[in-house]
């Protein structure tokens, strides 16, 4: 793996000022581990981790896990760096009341978390847990042809985590049944909270995991050309064993007054950060990112962002040889989530309608789609004076699933409609009453009827592909 170590250095250190200007912002939080641990953060999301910003929840995306979560600014400064929707405005808020960056990470909130942590040890267990799943999903899903499952799960733990009782039962359940796709960083710093590591404890973690089956390295966890080797050499093992990585790292690095003491952990250090900011070369202005570096997570992220394409073409063709496999995978999955039977069916039998509609339409060919496409254009123009493309941009719309060109209509029409109705708001203000409540229909009877007048102009039905009983139309028309 050829990586800019000068760069992800200067991105590290970046990465350690992000940290320290949020914690000393709100007066709360904990610096030892975004500042001792900034090179591995640079070694996992500029270069080693799998995964794309523009779909966090890819299927075969690498997960990391930060299981100690009280360092949570160590994760929300490298998911903003690597491209997630995650903005400086939001770093920034640091555990601001309603923020995307609370003070321990919470999974369904933002993106790029993979896990609610904070209990030590907790997040070990998780990530055991993401390495059976994934385990098993390798097992169900992937084929002699294809491979869609073969991702790995990283978790970053420090001495509290190592301590707990869940994560010694997680790491021995993990070499027991050989978790190969399992790595654990372990942030040994030798500190604890209250003190030394050495006044509570005194065990060989490299035994230990030895023993319990798992593959041990030790490196400098602030060198990055170690860092990246041995995460390189953990993802290409061969020995069927879960991987231990022990990073030896300075807790608090670039703060000297409380770097390697137990002052280092919480925000203690905070007080000294305009010194710590100027020893480590950063300017006066706070939560600073470099050009520089911005250029290199923007040319990464394109990179990791070609690799998805890859899959993704793997993923398709997957799909259309085995109907089957496919159509259990989106059972289980609605099924893990809660829904019933009933709602499955519904489901399903949605999916495979749209699919055949999809399928329909694709086959009118080429030229009749550029027609499309500048009909689309065409009206959209007329209709609000932008493209969709341009309304999607000015909305902060984001296409999810390119699989069919059937959207743009229904935005044609949310266009439509919401013109109408400003229309109308604006009669009520200049006019100082509102008008009768039946005009409050109004945007919808405009889009009905545009619906109705391109149907009419292109001889064929228009359908959402989530709205089943139309599209249950239109496939009839379409046979018709």
């Amino acid at each position: 793996m050829n990586q800019n170590f000068d760069l992800l250095s200067k991105a590290a250190n970046e990465a350690r000022g992000l940290a320290m200007d949020a914690v000393h912002a709100c007066n709360s939080g904990h610096l030892g581990l975004p500042l001792g641990c900034a090179e591995v953060g640079a070694a996992l999301f500029g270069g080693a981790l799998q995964f794309n910003p523009d779909e966090p929840k890819w299927l075969n995306r690498d997960r990391f896990v930060l299981s100690a979560g009280h360092g949570s600014m160590f994760l929300y400064s490298w998911l903003h760096l690597a491209g997630y929707a995650l903005s400086l405005e939001e770093v920034k808020n640091f555990r601001v009341l309603g923020s995307l960056t609370p003070g321990h990470p919470e999974y369904h909130h933002t993106p790029g978390v993979e896990a609610t942590t904070g209990p030590l040890g907790q997040g070990v267990g998780n990530a055991v847990g993401y390495a059976v799943s994934q385990k098993m999903a390798e097992a169900r899903f992937n084929t002699d042809k294809h491979t869609i499952f073969d991702n790995h799960i990283i978790a970053l733990a420090g001495d509290g985590c190592l301590q707990e009782g869940v994560a010694a039962e997680a790491v021995a359940f993990a070499g027991h049944f050989k978790l190969d796709n399992l790595i654990l960083i372990y942030d040994s710093n030798d500190v604890t909270l209250d003190a030394m590591a050495s006044a509570t404890q005194s065990e060989d973690t490299a035994l230990r995991f030895k023993a319990a089956e798992w593959d041990v390295q030790t490196i400098k966890g602030n060198d990055l050309a170690e860092i990246s080797k041995a995460i390189e050499n953990a993802k290409a093992a061969t020995t069927g064993k879960p991987q231990l990585i022990i990073a030896r790292t300075l807790i608090g690095k670039g703060i000297p007054e409380v770097a390697g003491t137990s002052k280092a952990h919480g925000e203690g250090g905070a007080k000294f950060i305009d010194a710590a900011r100027k020893g480590l070369g950063l300017p006066d202005e706070h939560f600073y990112v470099s050009p520089e570096v911005r250029d290199f997570f923007a040319g990464h992220k394109k990179k990791l962002a070609a690799d998805f394409e890859k899959w993704t073409a793997v993923y398709k063709e997957w799909r259309a040889e085995n109907p089957e496999l496919a159509t259990k995978r989106t059972r289980l999955l609605y099924k893990l989530k809660g829904y019933g039977d009933d709602w499955i069916e519904k489901r399903m039998r949605g999916i495979a309608i749209r699919e055949e509609l999809t399928d329909e339409w694709q086959r009118r060919g080429a030229e009749e789609q550029k027609d499309y496409e500048i009909l689309t254009a065409e009206i959209s123009k007329a209709a609000f004076g932008v493209t969709p493309s341009e309304y999607k941009a000015l909305k902060g719309l984001k296409r999810e699933n390119l699989r069919d060109h059937m959207d743009d209509f229904e935005l044609i029409f949310t266009m439509l409609g919401e013109r109408a109705t400003t229309e109308i708001h604006r009669q009520e203000d200049s006019q100082g009453v509102p008008k009768l409540k039946s005009d409050a229909n109004a945007g919808g009877r405009i889009a009905g009827d545009a619906r109705k007048a391109l149907e009419k102009r292109l001889k064929r039905p228009i359908v959402s592909g989530n709205n089943y009983l139309r599209a249950k139309e239109a496939r009839k028309g379409l046979k018709s």
